[in-house]
């Protein structure tokens, strides 16, 4: 991870999407509890079943995925495989106004209407 300076890595097996490690999983289940890292499974630190997104999913949909979950890192699928993994970094400041923007108004609009 240091090396490509990545934040998260997913944990595929023959093809299938069954984990996603971050820098922050190592962190917690490993450094806090000064473990030495090559005694501990990657199963038992990484994210099981990780909520993912597909690659036609709208950046609005997506933002709103990792807001609601606080994920810094959102796997990407498309047909069913693993394409890439977005982080919180790759996404302008920008955007994440917009969402907020888009929410404020959708609300708004709701509670007009209700």
């Amino acid at each position: 991870m240091a090396e490509y300076r990545v934040g998260a890595i997913p944990v595929v097996t023959q093809g299938k999407l069954m984990g996603i490690t971050t820098e922050r999983d190592l962190l917690n289940c490993v450094v806090a509890k000064g473990l030495p890292r090559q005694d501990v499974p990657l199963e038992q630190v990484m994210t099981k079943d990780p909520v993912t997104v597909d690659s036609e999913d709208s950046l609005v949909h997506t933002l709103s995925i990792m807001f609601e979950h606080k994920f810094r890192h959102l796997s990407i699928q498309q047909d069913g495989k693993v394409v890439g993994v977005l982080s919180c970094r790759d996404i302008p400041a920008s955007c994440w106004i917009k969402r907020e923007n888009w929410l404020t108004a959708r609300n708004e609009l709701s509670s007009a209407a209700g």
